[in-house]
């Protein structure tokens, strides 16, 4: 019986342990907020490292986000203050339209002769060159008639000066002396100083003409021819 005993004893022992690990587990389980079966059930830890060390992490770069939000703060605050721009003033309605209105009527022409000048009898207002609307005629034998064109006269201060004209059939140039003066009675004389003489030849035989002024300022004149009193007329009208 003895040999019995003490293998008993051997059995016992171990077994009593093992109970007791087991019912300490068991009181565990319930703190976990587990139930169940002792071999399908467990406890885990209350933290793994790995999320633990994610944690840290994130707090780290949280910090470090406010020290960047922090810096960004004060430098703002450091800027100058921007004042704000003056309202956009109102756009000006617009001026109402202007009357219409014509233009002004252009100056009355100059006249070729001022009536001042006339009136102190001053022969320097021939000086310059004018052309001639006259109704000369030549007359050849057989008195045939042809009219004188391009009639010219230039003059200087003095009064002395030239004429130019085309005349007879093949209206060939003719040329010749002239000279203008005021007579005692207020009147302009011009009078050729020669014969005017052609190319290739004739000549105009010499006439004097006598000129009064027109309201218009221009000369009219009636000219005789000395060799048979013949009387025709021209008007001067200074060459623009």
């Amino acid at each position: 019986m003895e040999p019995l005993k003490r293998k008993a004893a051997y059995i016992g022992l171990p077994l009593a342990v093992a109970m007791a690990a087991v019912a300490s587990a068991w009181a565990i389980l319930p703190a976990c907020g587990l139930s169940g079966l002792p071999w399908t059930e467990h406890c885990p830890p209350t933290r793994e490292p790995r999320a633990e060390g994610r944690l840290d992490h994130l707090a780290a770069r949280r910090a470090a986000l406010e020290a960047e939000v922090a810096a960004l703060q004060r430098r703002v605050a450091a800027l100058p203050i921007c004042e704000r721009p003056p309202p956009a003033a109102e756009p000006e309605s617009p001026p109402p339209p202007l009357a219409r209105q014509e233009p002004p009527a252009p100056p009355p022409p100059q006249p070729d002769i001022r009536q001042d000048q006339w009136d102190r009898r001053d022969v320097s207002l021939l000086e310059g060159c004018w052309d001639l609307d006259s109704n000369f005629e030549t007359v050849q034998p057989g008195n045939v008639r042809h009219p004188v064109r391009s009639w010219s006269m230039c003059f200087d201060a003095n009064g002395q000066g030239r004429q130019e004209f085309r005349a007879f059939r093949d209206q060939r140039p003719c040329s010749g002396g002239v000279r203008g003066q005021f007579s005692g009675t207020g009147d302009l004389n011009i009078n050729f100083t020669e014969n005017a003489r052609c190319r290739p030849g004739g000549e105009i035989i010499r006439r004097n003409a006598t000129c009064t002024l027109r309201p218009d300022g221009r000369a009219a004149c009636t000219s005789i021819r000395q060799s048979d009193r013949l009387r025709q007329t021209f008007v001067l009208r200074r060459r623009q």
